[in-house]
């Protein structure tokens, strides 16, 4: 029948145009692009024929009709595309020169609102909230989005009526009775949303729709047959979005995903060139050091390690194998455990088996490196060798005993009938100068040359200490 120029109509449209007084009709298909964009429909109040010419007279002026929509319609996709380009320009502008997209899309609230002809807009990103216009309360904003992001919709959401399609958010009706979405992520809850403000409606009806039923005979129209006009103010609803408007809101969503995506892009490659510098730094440096992540996993270990516990470098290391390496496993898994729980630096000395078998000292430095939402990136420990450190406190230990040693000795020498005095004079020279310059030493720092000084002043002093002996043995009569 769709090829068919006339042909009988509906029963129930026919008692409808008799309703309205109506005895003949022609109407007229406005088809774009292979499907029925609209109608074009002509009534007569007296029987009428209409020819064949007239009604392909008819055919051609919905073509042309038809022809005209798509030029309409194709000129405001253009005029979407400017837009757009203009958007996407603003931003990259804003990305390359203050690093962040987001200031150009709010530093004029005229440019993001007017297209959509919107009173207020917030972008949702990375669980922080931007606003423009007249938009509700933070805690409605996120209400609001729950909502939104719970909707099965195909990445563009629309609602002329947030107060009908979800009571529960019914305050926001004073301004984002209306709202209009784009999702911008499809991993979080990324949104960009425009709100329209209440709009009382005056809807006028083709009679009242709650006039009671007429009869129940379905070859009569109901509910009504008066078609006198009525009436409606309503409430608790904005303007409807018009196609070009969801049109325009999906391309700005569409430019703006590929505009997060090509920031997220360069960000990887700095965050990868930055890791790659950072990792090199950490792998050549000359302090030993474990990398650790918030599951206790061993995410790096540098070749100072390797080369402290005598160790061939593993490409993956696990916590077991690094903890085999030291002489008290199971201190080393509490030590984590403890940076978990705890989440404070952790001090103290462990012992690494070597690779023959005896076991060094090491000095233990772990920090925590807390995220900025207070949870716990992971840890790192810093070792250091403290075999110097043990070998200068051996070597302080043994000064202090000789000194104590020699001044005991000179005493003894006194008492043997050395030169009254003497002792006291030269030796307590002697063992204060010695004493002084240990502190020195000591207090320089623990390099490997603090022990060998050490051990040089003590040997130092004893020869000093014979040296004296003799030169009183000498004057002896």
């Amino acid at each position: 029948m769709s090829l068919c120029h006339l042909r009988s109509m509906s029963p129930l449209h026919l008692q409808y145009l008799k309703n309205m007084g109506v005895a003949a009709t022609l109407v007229i298909s406005l088809v774009r692009e292979g499907r029925l964009w609209g109608l074009i429909a002509c009534h007569h109040y007296s029987p009428r024929n209409l020819s064949f010419a007239l009604r392909t007279a008819a055919e051609l002026l919905a073509e042309l009709i038809a022809t005209r929509i798509s030029a309409i319609e194709n000129y405001a996709h253009a005029q979407v595309a400017i837009q757009v380009r203009r958007l996407e320009q603003r931003l990259i502008e804003a990305t390359s020169t203050e690093g962040d997209w987001r200031l150009a899309l709010f530093r004029n609230p005229h440019t993001l609102l007017k297209p959509v002809e919107a009173s207020g807009a917030a972008l949702f990103f990375e669980g922080e909230i931007q606003t423009a216009g007249e938009v509700p309360s933070t805690p409605e904003l996120r209400a609001l989005l729950q909502w939104v992001h719970a909707q099965n919709h195909d990445g563009l959401f629309s609602c002329s009526s947030v107060s009908q399609a979800h009571p529960p958010l019914e305050s926001l009706t004073p301004t984002a009775s209306g709202v209009l979405a784009v999702r911008l992520s499809g991993s979080s809850p990324d949104y960009l949303m425009w709100f329209r403000k209440e709009q009382l409606l005056t809807v006028t009806w083709a009679g009242d729709p709650t006039k009671p039923v007429v009869g129940n005979d379905p070859m009569q129209l109901s509910p009504r047959r008066s078609f006198a006009a009525w009436s409606e103010i309503v409430r608790g609803t904005a303007l409807p979005w018009t196609g070009g408007e969801i049109a325009l809101a999906r391309a700005f969503g569409t430019s703006l995903v590929d505009i997060i995506l090509q920031v997220n892009a360069v960000r990887l490659l700095i965050a990868e060139h930055q890791l790659g510098q950072t990792r090199a730094a950490v792998a050549h440096s000359r302090e030993p050091v474990i990398i650790v992540d918030a599951g206790l996993h061993i995410l790096f270990a540098n070749d100072a390690f390797y080369l402290l516990a005598q160790r061939p470098r593993d490409a993956r290391p696990t916590l077991d194998g690094i903890a085999s390496l030291f002489a008290e496993p199971a201190l080393v898994h509490a030590m984590l455990d403890t940076l978990g729980q705890e989440r404070r630096p952790w001090r103290g000395e462990l012992g690494i088996v070597m690779a023959d078998g005896r076991a060094l000292h090491v000095g233990v430095r772990a920090e925590v490196v807390p995220a900025r939402d207070g949870s716990v990136l992971g840890f790192f420990l810093i070792f250091d060798d403290l075999t110097q450190t043990l070998r200068a406190a051996a070597a302080r230990r043994q000064l202090e005993q000789s000194l104590s040693d020699t001044k005991r000795n000179g005493l003894a020498l006194d008492a043997q009938g050395g030169a009254p005095g003497a002792t006291d004079d030269v030796m307590s020279a002697v063992l204060a100068n010695a004493s002084i310059a240990a502190m020195d030493i000591s207090d320089g720092g623990a390099g490997p040359s603090v022990a060998s000084l050490l051990e040089e002043i003590d040997h130092s002093a004893q020869r000093a200490a014979t040296l004296y002996s003799q030169i009183r043995a000498f004057r002896r009569p």
